[in-house]
Formats: C-alpha cells, sequence, structure tokens
C-alpha cells in the first residue's frame, strides 16, 4: 500500500511542477526574433503566446520593425514577404507566427510622376 501512496505522489508532485513551470520556449510568452540576412535586409518571426491571436502575432511584428529601424537608423522600410501561420503544437493550442523579411532604407526614394521629375 505504501509503494502505490509513494507513486501516487509523485506524480501529483510530476503534474503540478508541469503545469507551474513552463518555459518560455514552449509558447507560453510571446516572443520575436530579429535575424540580419544580409545588408539592410532583416528577418524578423514574431511568435505569440498559445493564448493569443493572429493580431498580436502582428502586433508583435511591427514592434520589432520599430526596433530594427530605430537601431539602424533607417529612414523608411519596405517589407519584402510577410506570411502567417499558426504552428501546432503537441500540448496546448497552436501558437500564431507572423515571419516576414525587410529592407532597411537609408535614404528615402524620391517619387516623380514623370520620367523628367515633373
Amino acid at each position: 500500500m505504501t509503494t502505490i501512496r509513494l507513486l501516487f505522489w509523485l506524480a501529483a508532485a510530476f503534474g503540478i511542477a508541469a503545469c507551474t513551470s513552463v518555459p518560455p520556449k514552449m509558447g507560453v510568452m510571446p516572443k520575436s526574433s530579429i535575424e540580419s540576412t544580409g545588408p539592410n535586409t532583416y528577418r524578423i518571426t514574431a511568435r505569440e503566446s498559445r493564448f493569443g491571436t493572429e493580431g498580436d502575432a502582428d502586433d508583435l511584428f511591427r514592434e520589432a520593425v520599430k526596433r530594427v529601424v530605430s537601431a539602424n537608423h533607417c529612414q523608411d522600410y519596405r517589407i519584402l514577404s510577410k506570411s502567417r501561420y499558426m504552428e501546432s503544437a503537441l500540448l496546448g493550442a497552436p501558437m500564431p507566427i507572423v515571419e516576414g523579411e525587410i529592407l532597411c532604407l537609408h535614404h528615402r526614394a524620391r517619387e516623380h510622376s514623370s520620367f523628367w521629375g515633373g
């Protein structure tokens, strides 16, 4: 009888520990990553928590773009690619993810209404 009680208490302790200490990589905390992929080009991945929405991941993406623009003193930027998807998970709800690549522009291109700049 004591062996069964011991196993029960161990199982309960592991269950409680699993519920209370979930590492951020498991998708509980929102996160974004920024990676330089070339001259003035950056890949941004915004990963919302399991309880977030795709709109929240878009907000994280915009915040990461602002950080890149500010840190690199960009005058403007261009989104080269952007995609949204849900990453499935073994346990829990899927996580919304927005990935994209931006180009940091250090001078704003002048737009002309005609060939001669008129």
